[in-house]
């Protein structure tokens, strides 16, 4: 069994297709270190963690769901179907988008044939993340294109992209490399990208559940929160996030005017639109005493006792 120390996503990830993208080596096993955690990683023959589970519960995500920090039978996925009997499987990978999820499912669905299928998203970097795919799928420049570089999937053009012709020219349509911009969605205003971006997320939702429906699949939405909405000492020491380390202008985020509450309002609204079965767990996560220890002090991802909490908040839903 390989050990990886640093960028795991690079030495565990494959590419597939212009649909889903990629997904984790299929039939492999990976031994994950890093400061707060050391995990075992094993996939199945699609390339997802846990087994491939027919007429059960499919959680369909990204790196939350994929939880490669955590062992698998510590992930809510495993702790769910532990608690309730209930046969769960996942199909998520790092760094997809809305995008990825919906082509995925469409892809992978009949391996699985789930009588219900729970859509995890993370608002604070999908909605940005789907602007920006959607764009470089409509200028065709391949998978390269949509290959993130980074766990978070914030650094997500492929350092191939800079060979192509134009690419500068496309980038100034497209947006910036600012990892700051993936705060945008929490912004009292958004720009255009953002407005689209939102447009695309809710597009994509919307053509999931149509597509469950038509397989007679019931469809449920949780939003993660990230810790910045969560935790007070996220939020006065943003600088200090790995993927910021190369900001020079200290004060620019000021300027966002954040409203940390944002995303969830308009999820809640467009879900009770659509008539969209929605767990959204910023207002549970948020007054509870021991929220710091939901989350890693390292990345914005939740540790064991996080996963914990959310399986058992999806049992009492």
């Amino acid at each position: 069994m390989k050990k990886i120390y640093g960028k795991y996503y690079p030495e565990i990830r494959k590419e597939v297709n212009q649909d889903h993208k990629w997904t984790l080596n299929p039939n492999s096993k990976y031994n994950l270190i890093g400061k707060e955690w050391n995990s075992i990683i094993k996939t199945n023959k699609l390339g997802f963690r846990g087994p491939i589970n027919k007429n059960g519960t499919l959680f369909l995500g990204d790196s939350f769901t994929a939880s490669i920090r955590i062992n698998y039978d510590k992930t809510y996925p495993a702790l769910y179907s532990s608690e309730t009997n209930q046969k769960t499987s996942i199909m998520a990978a790092g760094g997809w988008s809305t995008i990825e999820e919906y082509y995925a499912l469409k892809n992978f669905f009949d391996h699985y044939n789930p009588q219900k299928v729970i859509l995890v998203i993370y608002l604070q970097n999908d909605v940005w993340e789907n602007a920006i795919r959607h764009n470089i799928l409509k200028n065709r420049l391949g998978l390269k294109g949509l290959f993130p570089k980074s766990p978070t999937g914030t650094k997500f053009i492929h350092e191939g992209l800079i060979k192509i012709k134009g690419f500068r020219n496309l980038m100034k349509k497209l947006g910036t490399f600012n990892p700051l911009e993936q705060f945008s969605v929490y912004k009292k205003k958004y720009d255009k990208q953002i407005k689209f971006g939102w447009k695309i997320t809710k597009e994509k939702i919307l053509q999931i559940k149509n597509f469950l429906e038509k397989k007679d699949t019931h469809f449920k939405i949780i939003s993660m929160p990230s810790p910045w909405q969560a935790l007070k000492i996220w939020k006065e020491d943003l600088y200090s996030y790995r993927d910021f380390s190369r900001i020079r202008n200290k004060n620019e985020l000021k300027s966002y005017n954040l409203k940390w509450k944002k995303p969830e309002k308009i999820i809640k609204k467009f879900s009770e639109n659509h008539n969209i079965d929605l767990i959204t767990l910023f207002k549970e996560i948020e007054t509870r005493e021991d929220v710091e220890e939901l989350y890693f002090n390292t990345v914005d991802h939740f540790t064991k006792k996080g996963h914990k909490f959310i399986s058992n908040l999806l049992i009492e839903n």
